[in-house]
């Protein structure tokens, strides 16, 4: 093994438990992203201490995870133990969370004095204003509801579903269903005489704008839109 590695690292009363692994996926593991044990770990080995190359007994193996399957416990490691991380790797990280809270508080939130979706720029201005700084230890989701309510302090702001009914033409129904399959939860589908498609959908509220000038480009305007 090379000197630089990412280690996981647990203590069970007086031993300590480590595992090497890939920050990057470790990461996203632990936000809720699907991903195999075994493409985090960069050894399929426990050990009291990875750098020696010390690997962790069959014996303690089952004394202090109770299995004998060293990917179940590298799990509990990973899931329980500390992540040690370089301060570049840190940032990179506190970095990409900023980002993805940031994504997913302009995708859900409106600004309730207009029902329109807040710019992401003005959402970044008040996470500025109010200095928020990403937690660490909290996951993208946690991060975010901390943001929302700190900006609630010199930014009104709501997370609400938009529901909409629309009316399509049928040389534009492929497409069309098509885009709404993909970025929004389809409620209702029918057909009239004609062949036109009524459908109710519900999507969340920062995304009005770009569903609804995606629906207008597809149909060129030809389109009946209600908002439910």
């Amino acid at each position: 093994m090379t000197e630089k590695m990412n280690l996981a690292r647990l203590k069970k009363e007086s031993k300590t438990f480590e595992i090497v692994i890939n920050p990057d996926l470790a990461f996203e593991y632990l936000e809720g992203k699907k991903i195999d044990i075994k493409d985090i770990l960069k050894a399929e080995d426990i050990f009291y201490d990875a750098k020696k190359g010390m690997k962790i007994s069959e014996t303690d193996l089952k004394n202090y995870f109770h299995t004998d399957d060293i990917l179940k416990a590298a799990e509990e490691i990973l899931k329980k133990g500390e992540v040690q991380l370089t301060e570049e790797e840190r940032k990179k990280i506190r970095e990409e969370k900023y980002k993805r809270m940031l994504d997913i508080i302009t995708k859900n939130s409106l600004d309730p004095k207009t029902n329109l979706p807040h710019p992401r720029l003005r959402i970044e201005n008040a996470l500025e204003e109010v200095k928020f700084k990403i937690k660490d230890e909290k996951t993208v989701e946690e991060n975010v509801q901390l943001a929302i309510k700190a900006i609630r302090t010199v930014l009104p702001i709501k997370f609400e579903s938009l529901k909409y009914k629309a009316k399509i033409k049928p040389q534009f129904i492929a497409l069309t269903l098509s885009f709404l399959k993909k970025n929004t939860k389809i409620l209702t589908e029918d057909y009239t005489s004609t062949g036109d498609l009524i459908i109710t959908f519900e999507f969340p509220g920062g995304m009005l704008n770009e569903v609804i000038d995606k629906l207008n480009s597809i149909t060129k305007g030809d389109i009946i839109l209600e908002k439910i």
